[in-house]
């Protein structure tokens, strides 16, 4: 069951160019105690939700392909607090996890794009992990009633 209340998202990251060995922070909120990050390491896609201690962490097993595309993740909220993320590679499914426990809402304190400045959300890169090649055009975050969680949900399926 999807709820559509505020943690529905979409978020997108538009590459122009993109080259093998870009890597690095697209979006963080929140820091090691609360809040959620995406980035590229090894070439993968990966998000990772913290919330009280509780980690979880959702990875594509495929590279992000090089030249000009679309990659992110959608989330959509459960039952009970609980969420699932969905990695995308365009409006292709490339991953996907359950979050067992989310707050009322994802974080918005600290908000960066291309990087992760300040208590890091995540260990699993270095400190100064951001994204600095150019190829990384942009980022847009749409949030998401009922009826288009729905159109995202059957085009992913569509695409399986």
């Amino acid at each position: 069951m999807i709820t559509g209340s505020e943690r529905a998202m979409l978020v997108t990251a538009s590459f122009r160019n993109r080259r093998h060995g870009e890597n690095g922070v697209l979006v963080s909120s929140g820091d090691s105690r609360g809040g959620y990050v995406l980035y590229v390491q090894d070439g993968r896609l990966s998000f990772e939700h913290v919330q009280l201690g509780n980690r979880t962490i959702c990875t594509s097993e495929e590279v992000l392909p090089t030249g000009t595309f679309e990659a992110g993740f959608v989330l959509r909220d459960r039952i009970g607090h609980s969420a699932e993320v969905v990695l995308l590679h365009g409006r292709r499914k490339v991953a996907a996890t359950r979050i067992p426990t989310t707050a009322a809402h994802l974080s918005f304190w600290g908000i960066d794009v291309g990087c992760d400045s300040a208590d890091r959300v995540s260990c699993a890169y270095p400190p100064d992990f951001a994204y600095r090649a150019r190829s990384f055009e942009s980022l847009t975050i749409d949030f998401l009633d009922q009826l288009v969680l729905e159109d995202v949900a059957e085009a992913m399926e569509s695409t399986e």
